[in-house]
C-alpha cells in the first residue's frame, strides 16, 4: 500500500527488487464491538521461515474507537527484506478500555504468507481452488453462440523492471493441443477506460497436463519494459479460442477481496451488446516472470518440462514430454549444485524436503539442450 487506506494488493510472490522500493505495508479494520470506548494499537510480526527468525516488528499510532466505532489501523514503519524467502505475516489488535489499565490482547490473529523471489511475482495462494474456462460452448441460450474468454490479474510495477513471459497454472480439465496466448495491457486505475493493450505472445500449444494440473510457461516475443506510472498498473492475461469442447482452463487460488482481476468476453458471451471487460472475484494462478532465461528457453529449445507443485514442501514431480538421457541438477542461490541425478524417463519423483527452504534452479542437461526452471521450497 502506497498509502494507509489507498490502492494496495497482497502480494505472495513479491520480487526483491520491486519490495526494496515499495516495502510491505500492514493494515486491517478494527473495530469497537463493545460498550466501553477503548484506545486500540495494532501491531504486526513477520518472521523469516528458514530460520523461524522474527525479522520485523510493528505497531500502528493509538486510535481510540467508542462503541461500534471502526477505524482503519496502519503500522508506522514497513518491512524492507534483504533475503529470498518465505515469510509468514500476524497482525493482531490490542485494546486498554480509555486508559484503565484493563488490557486485552485480541485473539483474532490475522496470518499471511508472502515469498520474497528474484524473479517471480504473484498473487494466487498457490492452492487451485476453481478454475475459469478458457472458451465457452455450454450452457448457451439459443441466442448465445460460443465465446472465447481472456482472464487477466492486476499488478503495481513500484520500480523499472523487464518482463519476459507469463506463468499460468492449468487444471487437467484442459485438452492436449488447444492453442492459448498470454497479453499485457495498461489499467487505468481510475476505471475511466478499458485496459490498454500492450503486447500479446505467440500461441502455446497446450502439452498433456498431468492430474491435478501443472504451470506452462508462455513468452512474448521480445522483452516488456515495465515502468512505475502514478495512476496506472499492469494487467496480464490468458486467452483461449472459441472451439467444439471447452479446450483451456486456468486454474484460480483465492478470492479478489485484495486483489484486482479481471475477463475480457471476446465474442461477448455474457450478450452485452459488444466484447466487454468485467470484474472477476477469484485469483487466476497468473504470475509476472522478470527471468530473462525465459525468454530463451522457450524460443530456443524444443522440449517441454513441467515441475509441480511449485512452490513445493519437499516432494517435486517433473515431467518432460520427450524420453531422452538428462541429468538433474539443483542449484541453491550460491551457484551450488546441492543435488544431481540421471533422467532417463518422462517423469520423475524426487524428494528436498531436507533442504533449506528458498528458491532453487532446476537444470535438465541432455547432449542437445538445457532445460531450467526456478522453484520455491516453503
Amino acid at each position: 500500500y502506497e498509502t494507509a487506506g489507498g490502492i494496495g494488493q497482497d502480494y505472495t510472490f513479491y520480487p526483491l527488487s520491486q519490495a526494496t522500493v515499495q516495502p510491505y505495508a500492514f493494515e486491517s479494520v478494527i473495530k469497537n464491538a463493545g460498550i466501553a470506548t477503548q484506545d486500540v494499537v495494532m501491531h504486526a510480526t513477520v518472521t523469516e521461515d528458514a530460520t523461524g527468525t522474527v525479522v520485523y516488528t510493528g505497531n500502528s499510532n493509538t486510535i481510540t474507537l467508542a462503541a461500534s466505532e471502526q477505524d482503519t489501523f496502519a503500522t508506522t514503519t514497513q518491512f524492507s527484506p534483504t533475503n529470498e524467502g518465505a515469510y509468514t505475516i500476524e497482525i493482531w489488535g490490542e485494546a486498554d478500555s480509555a486508559g484503565l489499565g484493563a488490557v486485552t490482547t485480541l485473539t483474532d490473529i490475522t496470518t499471511k504468507n508472502t515469498t520474497v523471489t528474484d524473479f517471480i511475482y504473484g498473487k494466487d495462494n498457490n492452492l487451485q481452488e476453481g478454475f475459469w474456462r478458457l472458451s465457452r460452448t455450454s450452457g448457451m441460450s439459443t441466442t448465445q453462440t460460443p465465446g472465447a474468454f481472456e482472464i487477466g490479474a492486476d499488478y503495481d510495477v513500484y520500480t523499472p523492471t523487464t518482463l519476459y513471459s507469463v506463468d499460468a497454472y492449468m487444471t487437467e480439465e484442459s485438452v492436449a493441443g488447444a492453442k492459448v496466448y498470454a497479453m499485457l495491457y495498461e489499467v487505468d486505475l481510475t476505471g475511466a477506460m478499458d485496459p490498454v493493450y500492450l503486447s500479446q505472445s505467440d500461441d502455446f500449444v497446450l502439452p498433456v497436463i498431468p492430474s491435478g494440473g501443472g504451470w506452462i510457461n508462455i513468452p512474448f516475443l521480445s522483452p516488456q519494459s515495465l515502468t512505475p506510472s502514478t495512476g496506472y498498473s499492469y494487467c496480464i492475461a490468458i486467452g483461449g479460442y472459441m472451439h467444439p469442447t471447452d479446450s483451456a482452463c486456468i486454474a484460480t487460488s483465492g478470492t479478489g477481496t485484495a486483489s484486482a482481476d479481471r475477463m475480457f468476453d471476446k465474442n461477448d458471451w455474457y450478450q452485452n451488446g459488444s466484447p466487454s471487460w468485467y470484474t472477476i472475484a477469484d485469483i487466476p494462478m497468473l504470475r509476472m516472470n522478470f527471468d530473462p532465461s525465459t525468454l530463451m528457453a522457450n524460443s530456443e529449445i524444443s522440449s517441454f518440462m513441467n515441475i509441480s507443485p511449485n512452490p513445493t514442501k519437499g516432494l517435486l514431480n517433473i515431467k518432460v514430454d520427450q524420453v531422452s538421457s538428462y541429468t538433474i541438477n539443483i542449484i541453491n542461490l550460491l551457484g551450488q549444485i546441492v543435488y544431481e541425478e540421471d533422467m532417463n524417463t518422462i517423469s520423475k519423483t524426487i524428494d528436498i524436503s531436507s533442504f533449506d527452504k528458498g528458491i532453487y534452479t532446476i537444470e535438465l542437461t541432455s547432449n542437445k539442450e538445457t532445460i531450467s526452471k526456478k522453484i520455491v521450497l516453503e
